[in-house]
Protein backbone atom coordinates (compact mmCIF):
# COMPACT_ATOMS: atom_id res chain seq x y z
CA UNK A 1 0.00 0.00 0.00
CA UNK A 2 0.67 4.02 -0.27
CA UNK A 3 2.93 5.04 2.76
CA UNK A 4 1.26 7.90 4.17
CA UNK A 5 2.88 11.11 3.12
CA UNK A 6 2.35 15.11 3.04
CA UNK A 7 3.65 17.36 0.11
CA UNK A 8 5.41 20.00 1.99
CA UNK A 9 5.96 22.31 -0.45
CA UNK A 10 6.38 22.36 -4.38
CA UNK A 11 8.98 24.90 -6.15
CA UNK A 12 10.79 25.77 -9.19
CA UNK A 13 14.44 25.12 -8.91
CA UNK A 14 15.89 26.59 -11.58
CA UNK A 15 14.58 27.51 -15.20
CA UNK A 16 16.84 27.85 -18.55
CA UNK A 17 15.33 29.02 -21.64
CA UNK A 18 17.41 29.76 -24.99
CA UNK A 19 16.59 30.33 -28.32
CA UNK A 20 20.41 31.17 -30.10
CA UNK A 21 19.32 31.27 -33.38
CA UNK A 22 16.66 34.38 -33.56
CA UNK A 23 15.34 36.60 -34.24
CA UNK A 24 17.17 34.74 -37.94
CA UNK A 25 14.76 32.16 -37.33
CA UNK A 26 11.13 33.97 -37.82
CA UNK A 27 12.55 35.17 -41.20
CA UNK A 28 13.45 31.31 -43.07
CA UNK A 29 11.44 30.65 -45.52
CA UNK A 30 13.09 26.80 -45.83
CA UNK A 31 10.20 24.41 -45.66
CA UNK A 32 11.56 22.75 -42.51
CA UNK A 33 9.29 20.26 -39.72
CA UNK A 34 10.65 20.46 -36.07
CA UNK A 35 11.34 17.56 -33.51
CA UNK A 36 11.11 17.94 -29.64
CA UNK A 37 13.12 15.56 -27.90
CA UNK A 38 12.30 15.69 -23.93
CA UNK A 39 13.95 14.12 -21.24
CA UNK A 40 12.65 13.40 -17.66
CA UNK A 41 15.13 13.10 -15.12
CA UNK A 42 13.81 11.85 -11.38
CA UNK A 43 16.15 12.75 -8.59
CA UNK A 44 15.96 11.87 -4.34
CA UNK A 45 18.25 13.35 -1.94
CA UNK A 46 17.53 12.93 1.66
CA UNK A 47 17.45 14.88 4.15
CA UNK A 48 20.07 13.84 6.99
CA UNK A 49 18.86 16.06 9.38
CA UNK A 50 15.35 15.25 9.34
CA UNK A 51 13.66 11.89 9.20
CA UNK A 52 11.55 11.10 6.52
CA UNK A 53 12.19 14.28 4.67
CA UNK A 54 13.62 13.72 1.11
CA UNK A 55 13.08 16.41 -2.22
CA UNK A 56 12.29 14.98 -5.62
CA UNK A 57 13.64 16.99 -8.31
CA UNK A 58 12.11 16.54 -11.61
CA UNK A 59 14.64 18.07 -14.53
CA UNK A 60 13.40 18.37 -17.39
CA UNK A 61 15.04 18.90 -20.97
CA UNK A 62 13.14 19.91 -23.54
CA UNK A 63 15.83 20.50 -27.28
CA UNK A 64 13.79 21.54 -30.34
CA UNK A 65 15.40 21.79 -33.84
CA UNK A 66 14.58 21.78 -37.01
CA UNK A 67 15.24 18.49 -39.09
CA UNK A 68 18.15 20.84 -40.66
CA UNK A 69 19.90 20.24 -37.42
CA UNK A 70 19.35 23.88 -36.65
CA UNK A 71 18.16 24.92 -32.96
CA UNK A 72 14.85 26.45 -32.31
CA UNK A 73 14.48 26.57 -28.40
CA UNK A 74 16.39 24.75 -25.36
CA UNK A 75 14.65 24.66 -21.92
CA UNK A 76 16.50 23.23 -18.64
CA UNK A 77 14.46 23.56 -15.63
CA UNK A 78 14.08 21.52 -12.16
CA UNK A 79 10.98 21.24 -10.55
CA UNK A 80 10.77 20.34 -7.11
CA UNK A 81 8.96 18.94 -4.13
CA UNK A 82 9.64 18.12 -0.12
CA UNK A 83 7.80 15.23 0.95
CA UNK A 84 7.44 14.17 4.42
CA UNK A 85 7.08 10.42 4.87
CA UNK A 86 4.94 9.15 7.69
CA UNK A 87 7.08 6.47 9.96
CA UNK A 88 9.30 6.28 7.44
CA UNK A 89 11.68 3.77 9.23
CA UNK A 90 8.80 1.27 8.99
CA UNK A 91 8.21 2.17 4.99
CA UNK A 92 9.08 -0.90 2.96
CA UNK A 93 11.57 -0.35 0.50
CA UNK A 94 9.88 -1.19 -2.69
CA UNK A 95 6.74 1.37 -1.57
CA UNK A 96 9.10 4.29 -1.02
CA UNK A 97 10.84 3.64 -4.34
CA UNK A 98 7.68 3.90 -5.96
CA UNK A 99 6.08 6.76 -3.94
CA UNK A 100 9.26 8.70 -4.50
CA UNK A 101 10.04 7.92 -8.35
CA UNK A 102 6.80 7.49 -9.60
CA UNK A 103 3.61 8.83 -7.52
CA UNK A 104 4.98 12.02 -6.33
CA UNK A 105 6.69 12.68 -9.76
CA UNK A 106 3.43 12.30 -11.47
CA UNK A 107 1.46 14.97 -9.46
CA UNK A 108 4.41 17.23 -10.13
CA UNK A 109 4.17 16.50 -14.13
CA UNK A 110 1.20 19.04 -14.92
CA UNK A 111 2.65 21.98 -12.83
CA UNK A 112 6.02 21.24 -15.46
CA UNK A 113 3.66 20.77 -18.43
CA UNK A 114 2.01 24.15 -17.46
CA UNK A 115 5.67 26.13 -16.94
CA UNK A 116 6.44 24.38 -20.59
CA UNK A 117 3.66 25.93 -22.25
CA UNK A 118 4.10 29.15 -20.25
CA UNK A 119 7.34 29.73 -21.25
CA UNK A 120 7.05 28.33 -25.12
CA UNK A 121 3.84 30.75 -25.87
CA UNK A 122 5.77 33.90 -24.94
CA UNK A 123 9.02 32.48 -27.19
CA UNK A 124 7.50 33.74 -30.10
CA UNK A 125 7.12 30.63 -31.23
CA UNK A 126 3.88 28.23 -31.50
CA UNK A 127 3.07 27.33 -27.53
CA UNK A 128 3.97 23.30 -27.07
CA UNK A 129 2.36 20.91 -24.38
CA UNK A 130 4.18 17.85 -23.50
CA UNK A 131 1.90 14.50 -24.42
CA UNK A 132 0.77 12.85 -20.93
CA UNK A 133 3.14 10.66 -19.31
CA UNK A 134 3.36 7.90 -16.91
CA UNK A 135 6.41 7.42 -14.78
CA UNK A 136 7.24 4.14 -15.17
CA UNK A 137 8.12 0.92 -12.19
CA UNK A 138 11.24 0.70 -10.68
CA UNK A 139 12.69 -2.75 -11.19
CA UNK A 140 9.31 -4.40 -12.59
CA UNK A 141 7.59 -3.96 -8.92
CA UNK A 142 3.73 -4.33 -9.04
CA UNK A 143 2.55 -1.14 -7.03
CA UNK A 144 -0.30 -2.26 -5.31
CA UNK A 145 -2.04 1.09 -4.07
CA UNK A 146 -5.55 0.78 -5.87
CA UNK A 147 -5.98 4.55 -6.62
CA UNK A 148 -2.67 5.51 -7.36
CA UNK A 149 -2.37 2.37 -9.87
CA UNK A 150 -5.30 3.78 -11.45
CA UNK A 151 -3.94 6.89 -11.17
CA UNK A 152 -1.03 5.75 -12.72
CA UNK A 153 -2.68 3.61 -15.32
CA UNK A 154 -4.32 6.78 -16.56
CA UNK A 155 -1.21 7.94 -19.00
CA UNK A 156 -0.94 6.42 -22.11
CA UNK A 157 3.12 5.62 -22.14
CA UNK A 158 4.49 2.79 -20.65
CA UNK A 159 7.92 2.22 -19.29
CA UNK A 160 9.56 -0.37 -18.58
CA UNK A 161 13.65 0.86 -18.01
CA UNK A 162 14.96 0.11 -14.12
CA UNK A 163 16.36 3.19 -14.04
CA UNK A 164 15.12 6.67 -13.13
CA UNK A 165 15.84 8.41 -16.16
CA UNK A 166 12.64 8.78 -18.35
CA UNK A 167 13.47 9.93 -22.09
CA UNK A 168 10.50 10.22 -24.68
CA UNK A 169 11.27 8.36 -28.19
CA UNK A 170 11.69 11.88 -29.99
CA UNK A 171 10.34 10.44 -33.02
CA UNK A 172 7.01 10.30 -31.85
CA UNK A 173 6.81 14.11 -32.34
CA UNK A 174 7.35 13.40 -36.41
CA UNK A 175 3.70 12.32 -37.06
CA UNK A 176 1.42 14.60 -38.48
CA UNK A 177 -0.98 14.81 -35.41
CA UNK A 178 1.88 16.16 -33.19
CA UNK A 179 3.21 18.40 -35.67
CA UNK A 180 -0.41 20.07 -35.77
CA UNK A 181 -0.32 20.44 -31.65
CA UNK A 182 2.97 22.08 -32.37
CA UNK A 183 1.65 24.67 -34.43
CA UNK A 184 -1.46 25.50 -32.08
CA UNK A 185 -4.18 24.34 -34.11
CA UNK A 186 -5.95 23.65 -31.27
CA UNK A 187 -9.44 22.37 -32.61
CA UNK A 188 -10.60 20.20 -29.46
CA UNK A 189 -11.21 17.32 -31.35
CA UNK A 190 -13.52 19.37 -33.59
CA UNK A 191 -15.94 19.51 -30.58
CA UNK A 192 -17.22 22.94 -31.04
CA UNK A 193 -19.17 23.39 -33.85
CA UNK A 194 -20.99 26.33 -33.36
CA UNK A 195 -21.00 29.23 -36.00
CA UNK A 196 -23.49 32.11 -35.14
CA UNK A 197 -23.23 34.24 -32.45
CA UNK A 198 -26.66 33.88 -31.05
CA UNK A 199 -28.70 32.04 -28.80
CA UNK A 200 -25.88 33.15 -26.64
CA UNK A 201 -25.60 29.99 -24.76
CA UNK A 202 -22.61 28.10 -23.23
CA UNK A 203 -21.67 26.69 -26.45
CA UNK A 204 -21.07 30.37 -27.75
CA UNK A 205 -19.32 31.06 -24.61
CA UNK A 206 -17.12 28.50 -25.32
CA UNK A 207 -16.62 29.70 -28.95
CA UNK A 208 -15.81 32.99 -27.55
CA UNK A 209 -13.23 31.62 -25.25
CA UNK A 210 -11.48 29.75 -27.92
CA UNK A 211 -10.97 32.41 -30.16
CA UNK A 212 -9.58 34.79 -27.28
CA UNK A 213 -5.58 33.69 -26.77
CA UNK A 214 -5.40 33.75 -23.52
CA UNK A 215 -8.63 32.20 -23.39
CA UNK A 216 -7.38 29.39 -25.67
CA UNK A 217 -4.52 28.64 -23.25
CA UNK A 218 -7.03 28.63 -20.20
CA UNK A 219 -8.86 26.22 -21.49
CA UNK A 220 -6.38 23.90 -23.24
CA UNK A 221 -4.92 23.45 -19.90
CA UNK A 222 -8.11 22.94 -17.85
CA UNK A 223 -8.46 20.02 -19.97
CA UNK A 224 -5.25 18.54 -19.68
CA UNK A 225 -5.45 19.35 -15.88
CA UNK A 226 -8.53 18.29 -14.64
CA UNK A 227 -9.23 15.69 -17.87
CA UNK A 228 -12.52 17.19 -18.08
CA UNK A 229 -14.90 17.74 -21.19
CA UNK A 230 -15.32 21.70 -21.15
CA UNK A 231 -18.09 21.60 -23.26
CA UNK A 232 -20.18 20.38 -21.07
CA UNK A 233 -20.57 23.49 -18.25
CA UNK A 234 -21.71 20.83 -15.68
CA UNK A 235 -18.21 18.61 -15.88
CA UNK A 236 -15.90 21.62 -15.13
CA UNK A 237 -14.58 21.49 -11.88
CA UNK A 238 -15.41 25.20 -10.63
CA UNK A 239 -18.47 23.80 -11.39
CA UNK A 240 -18.75 20.84 -9.43
CA UNK A 241 -17.14 22.18 -6.27
CA UNK A 242 -18.54 26.22 -5.96
CA UNK A 243 -21.26 27.00 -9.16
CA UNK A 244 -23.65 24.32 -8.41
CA UNK A 245 -24.34 26.21 -5.09
CA UNK A 246 -24.98 29.21 -6.78
CA UNK A 247 -29.01 28.40 -7.32
CA UNK A 248 -30.16 30.15 -9.83
CA UNK A 249 -33.41 32.09 -9.82
CA UNK A 250 -35.54 33.66 -13.10
CA UNK A 251 -34.34 37.27 -13.29
CA UNK A 252 -35.61 39.80 -15.90
CA UNK A 253 -34.34 40.89 -19.34
CA UNK A 254 -36.35 41.86 -21.99
CA UNK A 255 -34.01 39.39 -24.59
CA UNK A 256 -34.93 36.48 -21.93
CA UNK A 257 -36.63 34.13 -24.31
CA UNK A 258 -34.58 35.18 -27.29
CA UNK A 259 -31.34 33.62 -25.56
CA UNK A 260 -30.83 29.92 -25.57
CA UNK A 261 -32.02 28.32 -22.29
CA UNK A 262 -28.64 27.78 -20.85
CA UNK A 263 -27.29 31.38 -20.93
CA UNK A 264 -29.42 32.72 -17.60
CA UNK A 265 -28.64 30.20 -15.15
CA UNK A 266 -24.64 30.43 -16.15
CA UNK A 267 -24.92 34.14 -16.27
CA UNK A 268 -26.41 34.27 -12.65
CA UNK A 269 -23.96 31.66 -11.78
CA UNK A 270 -20.55 33.49 -13.25
CA UNK A 271 -22.13 36.89 -12.17
CA UNK A 272 -21.95 35.36 -8.38
CA UNK A 273 -18.75 33.77 -8.89
CA UNK A 274 -16.74 36.17 -10.56
CA UNK A 275 -18.17 39.68 -9.45
CA UNK A 276 -17.85 41.11 -5.77
CA UNK A 277 -20.65 43.69 -6.06
CA UNK A 278 -24.20 41.55 -7.24
CA UNK A 279 -27.16 42.64 -5.14
CA UNK A 280 -31.15 40.69 -6.55
CA UNK A 281 -33.43 43.69 -6.75
CA UNK A 282 -37.00 43.61 -6.01
CA UNK A 283 -39.18 45.06 -8.42
CA UNK A 284 -42.36 44.13 -5.96
CA UNK A 285 -44.35 42.76 -9.63
CA UNK A 286 -42.20 40.83 -11.99
CA UNK A 287 -39.04 38.80 -11.98
CA UNK A 288 -36.48 40.36 -9.67
CA UNK A 289 -33.38 42.67 -11.03
CA UNK A 290 -29.82 41.50 -10.58
CA UNK A 291 -27.49 44.56 -10.19
CA UNK A 292 -23.78 44.63 -10.38
CA UNK A 293 -20.23 46.44 -10.72
CA UNK A 294 -17.98 44.68 -12.59
CA UNK A 295 -14.17 45.62 -13.82
CA UNK A 296 -15.00 49.30 -13.82
CA UNK A 297 -18.24 49.19 -15.04
CA UNK A 298 -20.86 51.34 -13.27
CA UNK A 299 -23.64 49.60 -11.53
CA UNK A 300 -25.76 48.26 -14.01
CA UNK A 301 -28.86 46.25 -14.24
CA UNK A 302 -28.91 42.67 -16.08
CA UNK A 303 -31.86 43.88 -17.48
CA UNK A 304 -30.62 47.20 -18.95
CA UNK A 305 -27.47 45.48 -21.17
CA UNK A 306 -27.83 45.33 -25.14
CA UNK A 307 -27.11 41.62 -26.78
CA UNK A 308 -24.00 43.30 -27.38
CA UNK A 309 -23.03 44.18 -24.44
CA UNK A 310 -24.63 40.85 -22.47
CA UNK A 311 -21.97 39.29 -25.40
CA UNK A 312 -18.96 41.27 -23.88
CA UNK A 313 -20.32 40.53 -20.33
CA UNK A 314 -20.47 36.82 -21.05
CA UNK A 315 -16.76 37.02 -23.14
CA UNK A 316 -15.41 38.19 -19.95
CA UNK A 317 -17.12 36.36 -16.82
CA UNK A 318 -16.07 32.89 -18.89
CA UNK A 319 -12.36 33.68 -19.36
CA UNK A 320 -12.19 34.81 -15.42
CA UNK A 321 -13.97 31.60 -14.50
CA UNK A 322 -11.43 29.45 -16.79
CA UNK A 323 -8.23 31.40 -15.28
CA UNK A 324 -9.89 30.44 -11.81
CA UNK A 325 -9.78 27.10 -12.47
CA UNK A 326 -6.44 27.45 -13.35
CA UNK A 327 -5.57 28.73 -9.66
CA UNK A 328 -7.27 25.43 -8.79
CA UNK A 329 -4.71 23.22 -9.80
CA UNK A 330 -2.49 23.17 -7.02
CA UNK A 331 -5.86 22.41 -5.05
CA UNK A 332 -7.03 18.78 -4.25
CA UNK A 333 -10.67 18.23 -4.95
CA UNK A 334 -12.00 14.92 -2.75
CA UNK A 335 -14.49 13.56 -5.54
CA UNK A 336 -16.03 10.93 -3.05
CA UNK A 337 -17.34 13.86 -0.91
CA UNK A 338 -18.35 16.02 -4.61
CA UNK A 339 -20.75 12.93 -5.88
CA UNK A 340 -21.93 12.64 -2.32
CA UNK A 341 -23.72 16.19 -2.03
CA UNK A 342 -26.80 17.80 -3.81
CA UNK A 343 -26.87 20.69 -5.84
CA UNK A 344 -28.98 23.39 -5.58
CA UNK A 345 -29.87 23.26 -1.97
CA UNK A 346 -28.10 25.43 0.76
CA UNK A 347 -24.89 24.00 2.03
CA UNK A 348 -22.87 24.03 5.18
CA UNK A 349 -19.35 25.58 5.21
CA UNK A 350 -18.12 22.03 6.94
CA UNK A 351 -19.61 20.32 3.82
CA UNK A 352 -18.32 22.67 1.60
CA UNK A 353 -14.62 22.85 3.29
CA UNK A 354 -15.04 18.57 3.00
CA UNK A 355 -14.89 19.08 -0.53
CA UNK A 356 -11.09 19.67 -0.70
CA UNK A 357 -7.97 18.10 0.69
CA UNK A 358 -6.66 21.26 1.66
CA UNK A 359 -5.94 22.04 5.35
CA UNK A 360 -4.02 24.24 7.52
CA UNK A 361 -1.92 21.03 8.77
CA UNK A 362 -0.78 19.13 5.49
CA UNK A 363 0.61 22.36 3.50
CA UNK A 364 -1.26 21.30 0.34
CA UNK A 365 -3.36 23.87 -1.35
CA UNK A 366 -4.71 26.58 0.48
CA UNK A 367 -7.32 27.64 2.63
CA UNK A 368 -8.10 31.38 1.30
CA UNK A 369 -10.09 30.61 -1.71
CA UNK A 370 -12.06 28.42 -0.32
CA UNK A 371 -13.39 30.58 2.16
CA UNK A 372 -13.62 33.48 -0.21
CA UNK A 373 -15.96 30.78 -2.16
CA UNK A 374 -18.24 30.11 0.99
CA UNK A 375 -18.79 33.81 1.30
CA UNK A 376 -19.89 34.06 -2.17
CA UNK A 377 -22.63 31.40 -1.19
CA UNK A 378 -23.42 32.61 1.63
CA UNK A 379 -24.39 36.22 -0.07
CA UNK A 380 -26.00 34.20 -2.70
CA UNK A 381 -28.47 32.54 -0.44
CA UNK A 382 -29.30 35.30 1.90
CA UNK A 383 -30.45 37.46 -1.23
CA UNK A 384 -31.92 34.45 -3.27
CA UNK A 385 -33.80 32.56 -0.72
CA UNK A 386 -37.11 34.05 -1.23
CA UNK A 387 -37.37 33.65 -5.34
CA UNK A 388 -35.92 29.66 -4.37
CA UNK A 389 -39.79 28.69 -3.76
Amino acid sequence: MCPDYNILHTFLKKVEFSSPNVPELFFSTADSSATIPTNIDVKIQKDGNHEGLYMVNLQTTLNSQLDSGKAIFNINMIYSALVQIEDDGEVDEVERKALLTQVVPMRLYDTIRVLVWTLTSQSGFPAFMMNDYKFGLADGEKYNDEEDEEELLDFGIDDDDDDSELDYDEDSYNDEEDKEKFGCNLDFDKQMQCQSAFPLGYDWMIESLGSNPTGERYLQIVKVFFKCNVFDYKELPIYKCFYRFLTPIKYNHPNYKECDVSLWPILFQLLFGVCDDVQVRDQNEGLPEIEFSYKGWSKRMVSSLSLTELMSLAASLILDTFFNMVNMIDVEIDTSVLTALDEGKMISKELFSAQFKCTEDNGIGSLDFVKHYYKRIQNCDMQTFGYTF
